[in-house]
């Protein structure tokens, strides 16, 4: 006999090995790896349910808060109009956070665990001109699509921008990091994981929840869905590539940042704009 083999026998006919022999594994099948993003461990009729709860509470609690909100704006006018999105924000956080308890889920689910240093970086270096260069080409898409000119999609955007109060530095940067975690946690983190359970591909997934953000923007204007559409593509595709939430957050919290701040720049320069082109003025 072949020594190998009556080696082999001899230690199947033998005692036993140790039980650490038994049990031993390669040491990547013993590691812990953090839950990332994706699709929701649920069954279709639970995701959509969930949806259908969330998108309930949220749009009841739009219509039950906005007096709320208007009233805070009165009393407290260094938020003005804003108090009704930190309200209706507070809704989606909480609608949010009774699924995930109900389903026993974590907020790792939606993309909220422990940020992976290098993918947040990363993603969001890569999210943040991404956005703007989205925002430019959808700007170039509606004047082409719509017909308007340049001197309407400006009338239409000051329109908005009468409507956002000047805020200070500290209030600005508190405002900006709220909306980019309760957008976010609510769009790309809960209805982006639901919609992939639902469609079971990522890219109609992304694409539908890119038009509902949209939608939710419609007090923007047509032009202001059209950016914020092409906007949550943006973030929600890069959610599906890093896996996590966290570069989504971060890049609208800069997005929102940056933006505010040019607000009262553009709104101070553009009637004169709007003189150049031989328009009139906004209001």
């Amino acid at each position: 006999m072949d020594d190998t083999v009556q080696e082999v026998v001899e230690g199947e006919a033998g005692a036993a090995p140790p039980m650490a022999q038994l049990v031993a594994v390669p040491p990547c099948a013993t590691a812990v790896v953090a839950p990332r993003f994706g699709p929701a461990n649920l069954t279709r009729p639970q995701a959509a349910i969930d949806l259908l709860f969330v998108f309930l509470a949220f749009y009841s609690g739009q219509f039950a808060l906005v007096g709320v909100g208007l009233s805070l704006a009165k009393a407290f006018p260094s938020l003005g109009i804003l108090w009704v999105n930190v309200l209706i924000g507070a809704v989606g956080l909480g609608s949010v956070a009774a699924v995930l308890y109900v389903r026993h889920q974590s907020p790792a689910s939606i993309g909220l665990g422990k940020p992976p240093l290098e993918r947040t970086l990363l993603g969001t270096i890569a999210a943040v001109p991404a956005c703007y260069v989205g925002v430019v080409a959808s700007v170039v898409l509606y004047l082409v699509a719509s017909g308007t000119d340049i001197a309407g999609m400006m009338h239409e955007r000051g329109e908005f921008f009468e409507m956002v109060p000047d805020l200070s530095i500290g209030t600005l940067l508190m405002f900006t990091l709220f909306v980019g975690l309760h957008e976010e946690v609510l769009f790309r983190g809960f209805v982006l994981s639901r919609l992939c359970t639902l469609f079971g591909r990522p890219s109609i997934a992304v694409l539908a929840s890119g038009v509902i953000f949209g939608l939710m923007h419609v007090y923007q204007g047509p032009i202001g869905v059209v950016q914020t559409t092409v906007v949550g593509l943006v973030l929600a595709g890069t959610v599906i590539i890093t896996r996590t939430l966290w570069p989504a957050i971060i890049a609208h919290f800069l997005f929102d940042t940056i933006g505010l701040l040019l607000i009262p720049i553009l709104r101070d320069q553009m009637p004169e704009m709007l003189k150049q082109l031989g328009a009139a003025p906004v209001g």
